[in-house]
């Protein structure tokens, strides 16, 4: 998004001088979202590789969907009480260790430790 708006502030401020909520705007909202799908478009065929999951290995159960859904939820509010006050505080070495817990429980609840094997 960086990149179009400064390529088209560098083309003379192309689509940038709308005023909101006016029809221009509108109009110049879709073609501006047409603009940015077009330019993800590259972005997915070079990079969407790394989002397909490995095979699993044989005999590997798959994470019970309860870790997955809670340590996201862990990580995400982790992430948040992390933007909203920062780390720094008067836990151990300076940090807010509440802040800091629930991100790397998250964390460790989405990852596979050791060899679980599916059930034969």
């Amino acid at each position: 998004m960086i990149l179009f708006v400064g390529a088209a502030h560098l083309m003379g401020d192309l689509g940038l001088g709308a005023l909101p909520n006016s029809p221009e705007w509108w109009w110049q909202k879709a073609i501006w979202l047409l603009v940015c799908t077009l330019g993800l478009l590259p972005a997915i065929a070079l990079f969407g590789r790394f989002e397909r999951p490995k095979a699993q290995l044989p005999g590997l159960a798959p994470l019970p969907a309860w870790r997955l859904v809670i340590g996201s939820i862990l990580v995400c509010f982790g992430l948040a009480l992390v933007a909203l006050s920062g780390i720094a505080g008067d836990g151990p070495l300076g940090l807010r260790t509440l802040a800091l817990l629930p991100p790397f429980l998250g964390a460790a609840l989405t990852r596979r430790w050791g060899t679980e094997r599916a059930p034969a």
